[in-house]
């Protein structure tokens, strides 16, 4: 009989995620299913002004900068529980104008670090293979 070690323990205890994966937001009472980007390049998660205020989610009194292509800004920020694969927790986001982008979530490195997850970016390029 094989023993795996803790790393492998710890291993096998994530779920893997692609680039882009139905992520659920708690809203009142309820929840509502979004397709988000995955993004482990991005220190924090983000999402849609106009979307968090039609779930009527609240800012939070805490801001932060961002560094973008588009430059430095100040961005308000708000608190919400999430569900990935079967993962629930709370965690920040800035609130931006998502308006152009095909995500209205974006999930970055503070998200992540609460579950226990492994981005794997061929997980996306197989499933539109198979809507084909």
């Amino acid at each position: 009989m094989e023993f795996m070690n803790s790393q492998e323990t710890a291993l096998a205890k994530k779920q893997i995620l692609g680039i882009v994966e139905l992520v659920q937001i708690r809203y009142g009472a309820g929840w509502r299913t979004i397709m988000a980007r995955i993004d482990t390049g991005a220190e924090c998660s983000s999402i849609d002004k106009k979307f968090a205020e039609e779930i009527e989610l609240k800012k939070i009194e805490k801001g932060k900068i961002i560094r973008s292509a588009s430059g430095v800004a100040r961005r308000e920020m708000l608190k919400a529980m999430v569900k990935i694969k079967d993962q629930e927790f709370e965690t920040e986001f800035t609130i931006a104008d998502r308006s152009n982008m095909k995500y209205k979530m974006l999930i970055g490195q503070n998200t992540l670090r609460e579950g226990e997850f492994i981005i794997d970016p061929k997980i996306n390029n197989e499933r539109r293979k198979q809507k084909r």
